[in-house]
């Protein structure tokens, strides 16, 4: 009998891409921030995953994981305003374009949102 990877002695990938889209529409869709500032409440809220792309995998090396991520995601945001007469409704996107595993400040743009927001 030939064993070809014993223990996982030798690299072996897994691409977990399909998972990592799964996980971010279970986890972060619906996820809301409540806020106020001196006039009225804001409720910032993820409405949608737009987009999840780039690579995701987990890979094993000498019997030990190695987890890497390079995303690129983009996000629908919605923007409640309540007023003691009115509601105001904005949306926009937040867009992560380089989402990497070993970086720690991230560039975020939001787009489609007033300033005064």
């Amino acid at each position: 009998m030939v064993v070809l990877n014993p223990n996982n002695w030798h690299w072996v990938d897994k691409n977990t891409l399909p998972w990592t889209k799964e996980y971010f529409n279970d986890k972060i869709k619906g996820f809301e921030v409540k806020s106020s500032n001196d006039q009225s409440p804001i409720i910032y809220k993820i409405s949608e995953v737009k987009n999840v792309s780039g690579d995701s995998n987990v890979s094993q090396r000498k019997g030990k994981p190695i987890c890497y991520f390079d995303l690129n995601i983009e996000l629908s945001l919605a923007v409640v305003t309540s007023d003691d007469n009115n509601e105001e409704d904005q949306t926009g996107t937040i867009l992560l374009p380089e989402f990497m595993h070993d970086e720690t400040d991230f560039e975020i743009r939001i787009n489609g949102l007033s300033n005064d927001i």
